[in-house]
């Protein structure tokens, strides 16, 4: 049987894999899904498993296509807005003075407009610091008029409370 090689988007997932005993064979350097099909190599013919969540990007699994890989995605989980969580319930919290929110995807920021509103959210987060695990989370931002004061390093949750104590401290 051959050797199955697999890859991980960054190091929560990489320590995941190694806790069920499976040190992935590549890691990117930087936690982007396209930096993934960049760094294995050539995989003309390859068959490719991805599990990924339902509304992930379709950035990798065309990337691999275009290098010649054959492509499996499988559904691994779905992003879901919670149904207890309301436009009045929200709105409540970010008008009872927050200092920072926290976007830790571009589902958070997509899910958060949508319940709100993308007009009224870039209201109620007038004075407030909004702080994102990476640059695709800060651009889908961006492109929800959604100003974006910090953003983390590395795209792990450990580099993004980094960022909000160092962006703290500068105020």
């Amino acid at each position: 049987m051959k050797q199955v090689k697999v890859a991980a988007i960054g190091s929560a997932t990489a320590a995941a894999l190694e806790r069920l005993g499976k040190e992935p064979d590549y890691v990117p350097e930087q936690y982007l899904s396209e930096k993934i099909a960049a760094g294995l190599g050539d995989v003309t013919g390859k068959r490719i498993l991805l599990p990924r969540a339902d509304i992930a990007s379709k950035k990798l699994p065309e990337l691999l296509r275009q290098c010649g890989a054959k492509v499996e995605e499988v559904v691994a989980y779905r992003t879901v807005i919670p149904e207890d969580l309301s436009a009045y319930r929200l709105r409540s919290v970010l008008n009872q003075g927050i200092d920072v929110v926290t976007f830790t995807s571009p589902s958070t920021v997509r899910n958060l407009a949508q319940i709100v509103g993308a007009s009224e959210l870039q209201v109620l987060l007038k004075g407030v610091k909004v702080a994102c695990i990476g640059p695709v989370t800060a651009e889908t931002a961006k492109n929800l008029g959604i100003q974006t004061d910090i953003v983390a390093r590395t795209h792990t949750i450990d580099d993004l409370v980094e960022a909000i104590e160092n962006g703290i401290r500068t105020v």
